[in-house]
This record gives structure tokens, C-alpha cells and sequence, in this order.
């Protein structure tokens, strides 16, 4: 008798644990999956020689990825840095809800702030959701100089109403990137200021001559 007991505190107190804790539980799972995937990359794939980040409200595929890295290789904008024979530029796409619900929704805000904090890449596509959400932090530098550059339009800049900075140039009709399969409507080029001890380093100094090219090549795509 008292074994049943037993058995049916222990089941009550897993149902009660399960009820309070059940979504901390779920975000150290989400989390230590996340782990386990970015360490078997790291174990996996050769450190690439230029890196770009894109945070956007909507999802691209690994086809879409692998087809800008493909075009901006080609088109002679990345060098070989690390010296393992080739070229080889490498996309992260995250995915940015407009409106946070969830738990995976908080993970992709987290991996924003992750990829902000490494310094990895300088340049960034971003969407107008994603703008309106930072645009506002200094995180990102302010383009008017290459604006003023490309004789751009106040339509064809996003400028940070706080700040006055214009965090993005826009990216709509980019051929590159329309062929790749991005909705490019409401996409930007935004850049972030290069960490300073980054600075004298010789493949990040590389990386970052290559990340202008690449700029100056994707706004080559946009319509003239």
C-alpha cells in the first residue's frame, strides 16, 4: 500500500514540476541543441574567408545562402585568407519574428545579439522589421557618407527617426539577391563598426577590405 503511495506522490510531484517548469525546461533543451549544432559546425567546416550576417522577419532556405556566397565568389569580391586554396564566403541567415511568442523566437534574439557581440562579419541585411526593432541602439553605423556617395534618395535610405542615422540603404530590386530567391522589397544593407581588436589583425584586416568590395559590389546590383 505504501508502495502505491509512493508511486503517486512521485508521479504528482513529476506533474507538478512539468506544469511550473515545463518552458525552462524546453529553453535549456532549445539551447543545448543550439550548442550541439554550432560545435559540430565549428568541428566540421573550414573557418570561411569572409562572413556575412542577415537578420530578417522572413526565412531563407540553405539554397538561398548558398547561392549569394556562390555569386559573390564568382564574381572575384572574396579572396583566399585563410589560405586553404579557395574562396570561400560564408551567409547566416536569422530569422527575426516581427512579434516575439515564443520561446525559439527568444533564442533568435539571443543569436542577434551573439553574432553582434563575435564581430565576425561587418555587414548585415536586414529588413525594415528589423530596423525598426535596432535601428535606434547604435549598433548599427550610419551609411549617409555612401549614400551621399551613390547619390541615393531619402526613399532609398532607412533613417532612424531617434537618431537621425541612416542605418540602411535599401536593397530593393537587388539582382543578386532577387536571383538568389530573396524578397528583396523591404531589404537593407546595413554595416556594424569592426571591434577594435580586430583592428591590425591581418585576416580580419582581409576580411574587412573584401566586406567593402562586397558592399560596393551589392550595391552594383541594385537598379540604376
Amino acid at each position: 500500500m505504501k508502495k502505491k503511495q509512493s508511486e503517486k506522490t512521485a508521479a504528482g510531484r513529476w506533474e507538478n514540476f512539468w506544469y511550473y517548469y515545463k518552458y525552462h525546461v524546453l529553453v535549456i533543451l532549445l539551447v543545448a541543441l543550439a550548442l550541439a549544432v554550432t560545435l559540430r559546425d565549428c568541428a566540421t567546416r573550414v573557418e570561411p574567408d569572409v562572413q556575412l550576417k542577415a537578420i530578417l522577419s522572413t526565412h531563407a532556405t540553405v539554397d538561398m545562402t548558398e547561392a549569394v556566397e556562390a555569386k559573390l565568389v564568382d564574381a572575384g569580391v572574396v579572396p583566399d585568407i585563410n589560405g586553404d586554396g579557395k574562396q570561400d564566403a560564408f551567409l547566416q541567415v536569422i530569422t527575426l519574428p516581427e512579434q516575439i511568442k515564443s520561446e525559439q523566437d527568444m533564442m533568435a534574439q539571443q543569436q542577434v545579439m551573439l553574432a553582434l557581440a563575435e564581430g565576425a562579419s561587418v555587414i548585415y541585411l536586414t529588413d525594415a522589421s528589423t530596423l525598426d526593432e535596432y535601428g535606434d541602439q547604435e549598433i548599427f553605423e550610419d551609411m549617409s557618407g555612401i549614400a551621399q556617395q551613390y547619390g541615393l534618395s531619402r526613399e532609398q535610405i532607412y533613417v532612424d527617426e531617434e537618431t537621425g542615422d541612416a542605418v540602411g540603404i535599401s536593397l530593393a530590386g537587388n539582382t543578386l539577391l532577387g536571383e538568389c530567391g530573396f524578397d528583396t522589397e523591404s531589404m537593407y544593407l546595413s554595416t556594424v563598426a569592426r571591434h577594435l581588436d580586430h583592428i591590425g589583425d591581418k585576416n580580419a584586416d582581409a576580411a574587412y577590405e573584401s566586406s567593402l568590395k562586397i558592399i560596393e559590389h551589392l550595391l552594383g546590383c541594385n537598379p540604376k
